[in-house]
């Protein structure tokens, strides 16, 4: 009841509601009467989506979605004079909101003292989901695009970019791609595009979106038939005047009612009549998200446990192979509203850290409970750890939030490099702060020929650490450089992230020069990272037998004179530049101890650990179940000769993994 709206001279009311499911659309609405006086009830209503980041009932952009000026009176179409009755309005599917305002401005009676409802009620479903994934099948219109901005990444989800050199200005060729969807047929009723990097000129202005059900249509041949085309898109440069790229435009045509198993995407025009070549970033082609069909249905990402500072909040990601409905579980109940495909949790404390989060593909198979474990920063190493945020194009740049834990040695506060805006080719930046949140008094001063972007991604903390990048040196005689100065006395180890761009598969040779140690590695790419998202050593010494991996590791050094340098280099041809993203600088590290052998005991659950070892060396024994959180076992148990055992007895029979450190100490 509100007393604002009175007769008919009032005030409007009702309330402004943002669905906990995120991005709606709606084709109804349902209105209850409450339990007496209908001259009360709504005679003119009005229904408003907006999608701003927080509108509220007097400001925000808001658009009508459904408008009745004279709503049936309730006593007319229940003439009984029976309450609690309700009515309900349709009017076809609209674009998506994530917001709703709902406005009375007139009541039934003109002598009414206030308007007042029972129930409202918004019909209609989620969003409609993407149906590509990346590896789908598909067919480029043309190969003339750069090596690493090929047809695929534009629908790798990531915000990498396709370019093609056919579509220029206002007398080019088309250009675009034909895919075909994993999921099998599919019944595609909208449309997204995501900008690319830079120059708006190439920006999309007339595209068309086509269907076929041959058994294997081409980009020059085939059945096919229009399901959408717009000559006229508007310029992004309009939509979001302020310059800012990487933005997503949506295109709605819920009248489509055929299914197609492949579809072809076609720019015919781009926006600059002196536009060199047609770029995007992403396309995405969206259906509703129904039912699963179970024998295709699969996860190809599940949540994994995360780690978290106290008092943050936890987030967990899955992926699938289709436009599958999801929903969220917590200790094993359904999380009303979480469909989507990410969920954040509540501020993490001691009390409900046990917690376990699960994700269904509705009505086909549940991942395994994941828990969002409380992260000591003290339970690590100190550790200084720098991100270049990167720049130019693929997301970048990247910058990680002070409570984003991530990296191999797990740790929190990074220094994003620089701390604000672009990433820059060369600077140099003091006082870093440390795994500790303390000023630690080192200074990082880095010298590289360029900066870009990798195409990991922002969807979690390690994502983001590989995306941005700095590019390495053209031979070993004109390397990039890292260094670090006022490092203070000690034994330190260096952990270096290295992901190079879409399509390209660069070798890189790294010098940790304090300790005269190189290794060589074949860098592994965006595409295959985020295929599998991971780390992955590499450890090769050998420039004739390089190891593929994203990140190296030196150990056993000793800083000169307060001073530790990091050289690369690949082989300066141009064709694949090697990339450093992201790197830790480890207090107290030695050599990692290798563990020989574990072994159990089943009828006595004690398990045998050996490891190769220093014959006067003492030995820290941990143990623990998450590979975040460590019981010591020993904190000084004696070397027995080169190889040392420890027995672990009675392990308890609940756990169902269990994992062991050993360090020297």
């Amino acid at each position: 009841m509100n007393f604002d709206t009175v007769g008919i001279d009032g005030l409007p009311s009702g309330f402004v509601v943002t669905p906990g499911v995120g991005k709606t659309v709606l084709s109804g609405l349902a209105m209850q009467s409450a339990n007496d006086a209908p001259d009360r009830d709504p005679k003119w209503v009005r229904l408003e989506g907006s999608n701003d980041e927080a509108p509220n009932w007097l400001e925000g952009n808001w658009t009508v979605i459904y408008e009745n000026e004279n709503v049936p009176a309730w006593s007319t179409e229940f003439p009984t004079g029976d309450r609690f009755q309700t009515q309900t309005f349709e009017f076809g599917d609209q674009n998506p909101y994530l917001h709703y305002r709902w406005t009375v401005l007139e009541v039934q009676g003109e002598g009414a003292n206030s308007m007042q409802i029972a129930e409202v009620e918004f019909l209609g479903q989620s969003v409609p989901v993407d149906v590509t994934q990346p590896g789908d099948s598909l067919i480029a219109s043309s190969g003339n695009s750069p090596g690493s901005e090929a047809a695929p990444n534009a629908l790798d989800n990531q915000p990498t970019k396709y370019l093609n050199f056919d579509t220029v200005g206002i007398d080019g060729l088309p250009s675009g791609f034909v895919v075909t969807p994993a999921v099998g047929e599919t019944n595609v009723v909208g449309l997204t595009m995501q900008s690319a990097n830079d120059a708006p000129e190439r920006d999309p202005l007339s595209i068309r979106l086509e269907g076929s059900n041959d058994t294997e249509p081409s980009w020059e041949s085939g059945n096919w038939e229009v399901i959408y085309e717009n000559e006229e898109i508007t310029p992004w440069s309009t939509l979001f005047p302020t310059g800012d790229r990487f933005q997503t435009q949506e295109f709605y045509f819920f009248d489509n009612a055929k299914s197609y198993l492949h579809y072809r995407w076609t720019v015919l025009q781009v926006q600059g009549e002196a536009a060199n070549s047609m770029q995007i970033a992403e396309v995405e082609l969206l259906a509703f998200s129904t039912s699963a069909d179970c024998d295709l249905a699969d996860f190809l990402i599940k949540p994994v446990e995360t780690p978290v500072l106290l008092g943050e909040s936890a987030e967990f990601f899955t992926k699938v192979n289709g436009p599958w409905p999801l929903q969220w579980h917590k200790n094993g109940e359904p999380i009303p509203g979480a469909i989507q495909a990410s969920y954040k949790t509540d501020p993490i404390t001691a009390e409900n850290a046990g917690d376990e989060y699960s994700v269904e593909i509705v009505g086909c198979e549940m991942s395994e409970p994941v828990k969002a474990v409380i992260f000591q920063p003290n339970s690590q190493p100190v550790s200084i750890g720098i991100n270049f945020v990167g720049g130019g194009a693929n997301g970048a740049p990247t910058s990680v939030e002070a409570a984003d834990v991530g990296g191999v040695s797990l740790q929190a506060y990074w220094n994003n490099l620089p701390p604000d805006g672009a990433g820059v080719a060369s600077g140099l930046q003091d006082n870093l702060l440390n795994s500790r949140n303390e000023d630690s008094g080192v200074t990082v001063e880095w010298i590289s020929g360029n900066t870009w972007g990798a195409g990991t991604g922002t969807s979690n903390t390690d994502a983001k650490l590989l995306n941005g990048l700095i590019e390495g040196g053209d031979s070993e005689g004109t390397p990039s450089t890292i260094t670090f100065t006022n490092v203070p006395d000690g034994t330190y180890s260096m952990l270096v992230y290295s992901v190079a761009r879409p399509l390209e598969f660069p070798s890189v040779d790294f010098e940790q020069v304090e300790s005269s140690q190189k290794i060589f590695m074949t860098e592994e790419n965006a595409d295959a990272y985020n295929s599998e998202p991971g780390y992955r050593q590499v450890t090769s010494i050998d420039s004739e037998n390089r190891g593929t991996g994203n990140y190296v590791r030196f150990d056993d050094i000793i800083p000169a004179e307060g001073t530790v340098t990091l050289n690369f280099w690949d082989l300066g041809d141009g064709a694949a530049n090697s990339t450093v993203n992201a790197l830790q600088l480890i207090e107290g590290f030695s050599q990692e101890l290798e563990i020989t052998s574990i072994d159990i005991d089943p009828g006595s659950r004690n398990i045998t650990i050996t490891w190769a070892s220093r014959e006067t060396g003492r030995y820290i024994i941990e143990r623990s179940t998450d590979l975040l959180n460590w019981d010591e076992l020993d904190d000084s148990y004696p070397a027995n000769g080169d190889s040392t055992t420890f027995i672990d007895a009675g392990v308890f029979g609940d756990l169902s993994k269990v994992f062991y450190r050993v360090t020297e100490e």
